[in-house]
């Protein structure tokens, strides 16, 4: 199964966060110290994403427990978290969505 990332909607996130993870999808809390993120390790991410890169491509979705909560983070811890993704060579097989959904109140 190829997943076409770019056409991934956030009616498909809120489905996964409930079915939960797979071959395909992956769910990774971040824990921080401060605004630095602290956990994972950028290579424990990066073992995650060569994995996919390997298979059929997936989706590793940052900031999701393994039960499919998310976890809130503040502007800065997600910018701190952008630029540990965004460095080489995970920059060059890292694709990125946003999507604009809230749960609680």
């Amino acid at each position: 199964m190829q997943i076409e990332i770019d056409h991934i909607t956030d009616a498909e996130i809120r489905q996964r966060l409930v079915i939960g993870e797979d071959q395909h999808w992956e769910f990774k809390q971040i824990k921080f110290k401060g605004d630095r993120p602290n956990s994972p390790e950028r290579e424990d991410l990066a073992d995650e994403i060569i994995a996919f890169a390997n298979a059929n491509g997936g989706v590793l979705l940052c900031g999701v427990s393994d039960d499919g909560q998310l976890q809130g983070m503040s502007p800065k811890q997600l910018t701190a978290l952008n630029h540990v993704l965004s460095e080489e060579p995970l920059a060059k097989i890292i694709f990125r969505l946003q999507f604009s959904f809230y749960f609680g109140a």
